[in-house]
């Protein structure tokens, strides 16, 4: 049975003295993602002490399980704000998803196309230019997301798993935007 009272009170100081610290990296997630038009730009004060709220009650209740007790206290309030900022963003992106008019409603994928903003063919050629050097099916991967395939489809043909194509497309995302812009 673990001593809840020490570990509350370590808990508390420990997210003390990492309130700062997170408040930070909210905020420069948020601003990306805003940048990005994955979030609205108005609203993120709101939002990320809308994420510390939930980080700080999230990283409180696994604080006191016997399965967290071998995290530290830091590492545990660490590990809940990348999966608050995680499941935000996502939520965020099926608003997007459910906004977009561009299938109709029987035919629009539940796969989230991080590309499908892209309607400029100069810019999807550039992409594919990028996607060669990535790695050797990166580009293929993102002619069949173009083409309409469903990431399971995509699986299915490259005989690998719907995760790992998904990976390969959210890594390959983050890789392009920390590219130099041309």
């Amino acid at each position: 049975m673990m001593h809840f009272e020490n570990r509350d009170r370590e808990f508390l100081a420990a997210f003390e003295n990492q309130s700062a610290k997170l408040d930070h990296y909210f905020h420069r997630e948020l601003k990306e993602a805003a940048r990005q038009g994955i979030i609205p730009k108005l609203e993120l004060i709101a939002q990320k002490q809308e994420l510390l709220r939930k980080t700080a009650l999230k990283a409180f209740m696994n604080s006191r399980r016997e399965s967290c007790s071998t995290y530290t206290i830091e590492r545990l309030i660490w590990l809940k704000a990348k999966n608050v900022l995680i499941d935000h963003l996502n939520a965020n992106w099926k608003q997007i998803d459910e906004c977009t008019p561009d299938a109709p409603t029987e035919e629009r994928s539940q796969d989230r196309d991080p590309f499908q903003s892209l309607d400029n063919k100069e810019k999807l050629i550039n992409i594919y230019k990028e996607a060669d050097k990535y790695s050797n099916d990166m580009r293929i991967i993102l002619e069949m997301m173009y083409n309409g395939l469903l990431y399971k489809e995509i699986a299915a043909a490259l005989n690998t798993s719907e995760a790992a194509i998904k990976m390969k497309v959210s890594r390959f995302k983050r890789w392009l935007h920390k590219q130099p812009k041309k």
